[in-house]
């Protein structure tokens, strides 16, 4: 050891002996030494930093303070972009307060449901006694986003706030990631008439979507008016069935906006060929008012409306032309210049002509068609469409031809392919039993309300059928409820397709004289229906709808057991109540229930939002009809409504509520069932199986009628 070291540890020596003889006499104390500062970490640290959302498991996060000699443990901070939204809008820890002792595993729970696709979670760890000291990690939460990947057309029919019809169909870009990306959509209304909008571009709010384990999910759409700029916000709720297709209703509270509808895959292949060939189609909605009462644009009330018939894309004499061999076209509709409603029709060879547009930018075409007897106008009559392609055989309509409420109509539907089987038809093309749902406007002698119908159509291939119907008008309160049905049809209009139903109702007198007409679409395909109230004084409606070939041995029909069925439905008494959702069957022996989740316009609007829980009880066997009894949204105590679920087969079909005279309401619904988002394998390869088209008809509302127009109309016939 050098000497120089020697005399440092001696000094150091000294030093000690010095500070402790010093202490002792009390002659003054020097600096204790500089204590440790306190510290935090995770120890352990997460498992995992990612999480999908509605996980609860969650993620343990496990802080554990040092140098705290008061033992002050641990404070908590969750934060994310939607802090604004709600305390549990970032998620939730498994502790009653933002605090916990040092060392004590703590459980971050994500939210069950996101405005987004993806979000990012900070969760903070601070040092009670210091909050200097402080840890945070990022959680990356993930939905089931992936589920739907591509080009979708969106379309809904619904109400207003006045509430007077409305409908959307669009086009819109899905990333896969929450994000939707591009699109045009249509919007018609009964004040805003026919326009256009697009997404908001990159300097606007974006557009999301997102989609939880059990295949909800909700839309938001921010938009532009085309020719104004004006912004505007839709919002929807949605159930997956696959990744071709969801159900779809609007739940755009701010705007007083409810309707349903369906979100289905576009065929990129389909939107780049010209439809060509025959298509049977039907639309359903108003006028803008204007036309019957005689008032400015947007002053009267409107007046229902709807559209079936067949185009045929003969190119004659050029691509894209509707000669008229082998079209023709009907509409109930309120002519002013007659006494009454009538059913005005055109038949072929040349009752309807027109065009159709080459397909524009992501498979939009214009269809237009003149009849100058059958489009409720002075002649020339016509229509016009914007047609948004789905694919090879499908394309969803909404009319476009009332840009100013002087003019034209305000419907929407679709167009189905009659591919090979055009101009073939006969009575022999209808045979077999078919499930039609239906869904209109009560056109009663004071205010237009709910109608639905829900019926089993069983033909003989030879003019004859029987079946089974559950019909009711809400305006008269007339409830047909498991009538039988009994009748004749003819295939009519040179082979276009055009049938003539005559059904005859038990029950009741008087009964319906409704004038029923189906526009085939091929050979075992799901016909088109127009429901038109002809000449029937007591039972006065119009509606639209669509009917499948159901299954054999309908008695055997029954929910699948332990299986995931997604629904949307419509519900019409003072205000629109729209809504989608899922239903878990479950069934043992003899007695099922359905269990599930509800977001409907309603509770959103009136009860301060968020889902509803479904529960249901029904009884087996179905009957020879396939009809299944049960009590559906039976919550909170209430008892009801009940309903009739009519089975296509095992997998899809209709729910018709049956409880008019008791509750006074009445509800139309469509349900299949969904694939599992958790598993893309499934969605994927439900695909091709879930293309159920449902037409969804404009949903029929209670309007509010001035005294000026209610007498108006009760003096035509209504």
């Amino acid at each position: 050891m050098t000497y120089r070291r020697r005399a440092l540890l001696f000094l150091l020596a000294a030093a000690i002996g010095c500070s402790l003889a010093c202490g002792d006499s009390g002659q003054g104390t020097s600096p204790n030494p500089e204590q440790a500062s306190v510290s935090i970490a995770l120890n352990p640290p997460p498992a995992s930093t990612t999480i999908a959302v509605g996980n609860t498991s969650g993620i343990q996060f496990t802080p554990v303070v040092s140098n705290d000699p008061g033992n002050n443990g641990v404070d908590w901070a969750v934060t994310c972009s939607l802090n604004a939204v709600s305390v549990s809008a970032c998620g939730t820890l498994n502790i009653p307060t933002f605090h916990s002792a040092s060392g004590t595993a703590v459980t971050y729970v994500p939210p069950a449901t996101l405005s987004t696709g993806t979000l990012t979670v900070n969760v903070t760890v601070f040092a009670t006694a210091d909050h200097t000291k402080n840890v945070t990690t990022a959680v990356s939460i993930s939905s089931y986003t992936a589920a739907l990947n591509g080009t979708y057309i969106l379309q809904v029919q619904g109400s207003d706030p006045n509430p007077y019809p409305y409908q959307s169909t669009g086009v819109f870009v899905f990333d896969g990631s929450g994000n939707i990306t591009s699109g045009q959509q249509t919007l018609n209304t009964a004040f805003g008439f026919s326009s256009t909008y697009t997404l908001q571009g990159s300097s606007g709010t974006p557009s999301t979507y997102f989609i939880g384990p059990d295949g909800r999910g909700s839309i938001t759409l921010n938009l532009q008016q085309a020719s104004t700029g004006t912004t505007y916000q839709e919002t929807f709720t949605f159930t997956v069935i696959s990744s071709a297709q969801s159900l779809v209703a609007e739940l755009n509270v701010n705007a007083g906006m409810s309707g349903s509808g369906t979100l289905e895959l576009q065929d990129q292949t389909a939107i780049a060929t010209m439809p060509t060939g025959a298509y049977a189609f039907v639309t359903n909605g108003s006028d803008s008012g204007s036309l019957v009462d005689g008032g400015p644009p947007g002053f009267g009330t409107p007046v229902p409306t709807a559209f079936g018939g067949v185009f045929n894309i003969d190119n004659n004499p050029s691509t894209g032309s509707i000669s008229g061999n082998g079209s023709l076209a009907d509409q109930d509709y309120y002519n002013p210049q007659a006494t009454r409603r009538v059913l005005l029709s055109c038949a072929p060879p040349t009752g309807v002509t027109g065009s159709v547009s080459q397909p524009a930018a992501m498979g939009i075409v214009t269809i237009t068609l003149t009849g100058a007897s059958c489009f409720g106008l002075t002649p020339p009559g016509s229509i016009q469409f914007t047609g948004y392609i789905v694919d090879a055989t499908h394309i969803r309509l909404i009319e476009t031809d009332d840009l100013d409420g002087n003019s034209g109509f305000l419907t929407a539907g679709i167009a189905v392919s009659q591919g090979i089987a055009a101009g073939t038809f006969t009575n022999a093309s209808l045979t077999g039993p078919y499930v039609f749902g239906v869904l209109g406007y009560d056109v009663n002698s004071f205010v237009p309300s709910s109608f639905t119908s829900v019926s089993v159509v069983n033909a003989d291939g030879n003019g004859n059928f029987t079946g089974i119907t559950d019909t009711l008008f809400l305006g008269e309160s007339g409830a047909f409820t498991a009538s039988t049905l009994t009748g004749t049809y003819v295939t009519d209009i040179d082979l276009a397709g055009r049938v003539d139903l005559t059904p005859k109702f038990s029950g009741l007198s008087p009964k319906p004289k409704a004038v029923v007409l189906l526009y085939l679409t091929g050979n075992g395909t799901p016909p088109l229906l127009l429901w038109s109230e002809g000449a029937d004084i007591n039972f006065s409606a119009v509606g639209t709808g669509i009917g499948y070939p159901q299954a054999a041995n309908a008695s055997t029909f029954s929910f699948g057991n332990h299986e995931t069925y997604g629904f949307n439905l419509t519900q019409n008494v003072f205000q629109e109540i729209d809504g989608s959702g899922e239903m878990l069957a479950t069934i043992n022996g003899i007695a099922g229930t359905l269990t599930g989740t509800i977001e409907d316009f309603n509770n959103n609007e009136f009860n301060g939002g968020g889902a509803v829980a479904l529960s249901d009880t029904f009884t087996l066997p179905a009957d020879s009809f396939g009809r299944i009894a049960g009590t559906f949204m039976n919550v909170s105590g209430n008892i009801g409504p009940s309903v009739e679920y009519y089975m296509v087969d095992d997998n899809h079909g209709f729910l018709v509520e049956t409880d008019l005279l008791t509750l006074g309401q009445t509800t139309l619904g469509y349900f299949t069932q969904s694939c599992d988002v958790t598993n893309a394998v499934s969605c994927q390869a439900a695909q091709k199986s879930s293309r159920r088209y449902v037409s969804q008809g404009s949903a029929s509302r209670s309007v509010k009628r001035n005294p000026k127009s209610a007498g108006f109309l009760k003096g035509r016939g209504y």
